[in-house]
């Protein structure tokens, strides 16, 4: 058995599941998925206008992105991005694992087909998040072994707002 710190289930995850619910229940299949990322977008540009808004001006790509790595994601999910890769070329790997959204999954395992809706929303959370700082880009997310899952962020352009 592992033993996990995770957050205990609070409204915030409430909330999703109603998300997700309402979503599956007005549309399905990819129309599902890009209406719950961009609630995602939605949301985290008002949460990052907020969190942002006695923040010094970020430096560089890299700055901004460990931004919304560490102090971002962690307002949303209780805990930081566990892994942050890039190949220094636009493109960054951010590796959650124990992802509390994914947990469930390991015991229901017929329903994985479920998981795109629940990695929708923060992929939308991350491309908001960094389109409002000045990163335009393309948020991909896969789950290969559960509960972790990875979110390929691509940098289209930088306009190096703040």
């Amino acid at each position: 058995m592992r033993n996990v710190n995770v957050h205990p289930f609070d409204a915030f995850d409430a909330l999703m599941i109603e998300i997700i619910n309402y979503s599956t229940s007005v549309s399905s299949g990819d129309s599902c998925v890009r209406f719950l990322e961009s609630i995602g977008v939605s949301v985290s540009e008002k949460l990052i206008e907020k969190a942002t808004k006695d923040h010094s001006r970020f430096i560089n790509e890299l700055d901004t992105v460990k931004y919304v790595c560490t102090e971002f994601w962690s307002s949303v999910y209780h805990k930081q991005v566990d892994t942050l890769k890039t190949n220094y070329q636009d493109v960054y790997v951010l590796t959650v694992n124990e992802f509390q959204p994914l947990l469930k999954f390991e015991s229901v395992p017929e329903s994985m087909s479920e998981i795109p809706k629940y990695l929708a929303f923060p992929s939308g959370l991350l491309k908001g998040a960094l389109g409002s700082l000045g990163l335009n880009c393309i948020v991909t997310a896969e789950c290969e072994q559960l509960p972790t899952c990875k979110f390929t962020v691509t940098i289209l352009s930088y306009r190096g707002v703040n």
